[in-house]
């Protein structure tokens, strides 16, 4: 193998063809995570906390979690409830989309893997809402 395929491989590259290759690690958060924002609005005095809370409202953000529960809330939209574990400690958001815009939405169960963006609407310590989501993933876990 002569050096330069070598470094082309290394770099994610074919060695032949230059082209990047297909698979990309993808983060499990894009903007702040759950996480991030409940906890710098817990690090503040009570009294502060709503102001804390109103500088993440309208931040994108990009977020991966577990489905905990799903409810019609009217004319064609559901809400999900997701939870977001992080090593020993976990956080909720939750959203609403149209049913219709996604195919098996109600065939998800309790725990399925769930990917939305959206911007964050409502904020405070134990909780998080979005708006305008779009749930770019949404499969049930696959059994062990």
């Amino acid at each position: 193998e002569k050096p330069r395929q070598k470094v082309l491989g290394l770099l994610g590259l074919n060695p032949k063809r230059e082209e990047p290759r297909t698979t990309m690690v993808t983060p499990n958060f894009i903007g702040p995570s759950p996480s991030d924002i409940t906890q710098a609005i817990c690090n503040v005095p009570l009294l502060q906390q709503d102001d804390a809370a109103k500088h993440y409202v309208g931040i994108r953000v990009e977020w991966t979690g577990e489905l905990s529960g799903i409810s019609r809330t009217g004319a064609g939209m559901v809400r999900l409830n997701v939870i977001n574990w992080r090593q020993d400690d976990w956080n909720s958001f939750s959203f609403e989309v149209n049913s219709a815009d996604y195919p098996g939405i109600g065939l998800l169960k309790d725990g399925a893997r769930i990917r939305v963006t959206g911007y964050i609407k409502m904020a405070n310590s134990f909780h998080i809402e979005l708006r305008d989501a779009i749930l770019l993933l949404y499969e049930n876990k696959q059994p062990e």
